[in-house]
């Protein structure tokens, strides 16, 4: 009985993040580990999709603290996750697939 209310919870908890988005907990840690590399990133929207792990949305990276910065206008981005780091609660992506954007220097 306890292993089914489990099995449920795990998939209404995986139907809200693709649905819903991530928690602003989790879009808030992701930014402020991007900044610390040095880029600003801004996106409409942050879900998580079994098969692609992290989606980002209209997303807008630039380059911070250079004179010349690129930007880069991405339609939608996916990042799968490491299984390992995902069980320590860590966010630790293992490939980049982007999907429709262009390439700013300014």
């Amino acid at each position: 009985m306890l292993l089914a209310f489990l099995v449920v919870g795990v998939i209404l908890l995986g139907f809200y993040l693709n649905r819903v988005g991530m928690p602003e907990f989790v879009r808030t840690r992701l930014v402020a580990a991007l900044r610390q590399h040095g880029w600003e990133v801004h996106f409409s929207r942050l879900r998580w999709r079994w098969h692609r792990g992290l989606v980002a949305e209209n997303l807008q990276l630039e380059r911070t603290l250079r004179l010349e910065r690129p930007q880069m206008f991405i339609e939608e981005a996916s990042c799968p996750l490491s299984r390992i780091a995902l069980t320590r609660l860590e966010l630790l992506p293992t490939a980049v697939q982007i999907r429709g954007g262009r390439l700013a220097w300014s």
